[in-house]
């Protein structure tokens, strides 16, 4: 989990060189109230632990401390419940949508 670069990658016009590393740099010091979740998982042989809700719990109390109102996680298959469970007692929005189709030749 990061700090949002989505803003540092547009002043850099998508490139990370050879000026663009400056705007990443800079975007990770500043204050950013955007969370990125790059790859959240547990183990499965710990998923019966309470890890999921440990993980969850210290991930929002830092969210908190630090100010973050909007987090943007990975991609998440429709059909994994415990994972969608984990984000029910929060407001969310699906933006993006990915699918695999396939065709026998």
């Amino acid at each position: 989990m990061v700090p949002s670069l989505a803003e540092a990658f547009k002043k850099a016009n998508g490139k990370m060189f050879p000026f663009g590393i400056v705007h990443m740099l800079k975007a990770l010091k500043c204050k950013n109230d955007v969370l990125e979740m790059y790859f959240v998982a547990v183990d499965p042989k710990h998923q019966m632990f309470g890890v999921p809700a440990i993980l969850m719990n210290t991930l929002v109390r830092k969210c908190i401390e630090k100010g973050v109102s909007y987090c943007e996680t990975g991609p998440m298959l429709e059909t994994n419940k415990a994972v969608h469970g984990m984000w029910r007692y929060f407001e969310k929005e699906q933006h993006k949508r990915r699918r695999c189709y396939i065709k026998s030749i």
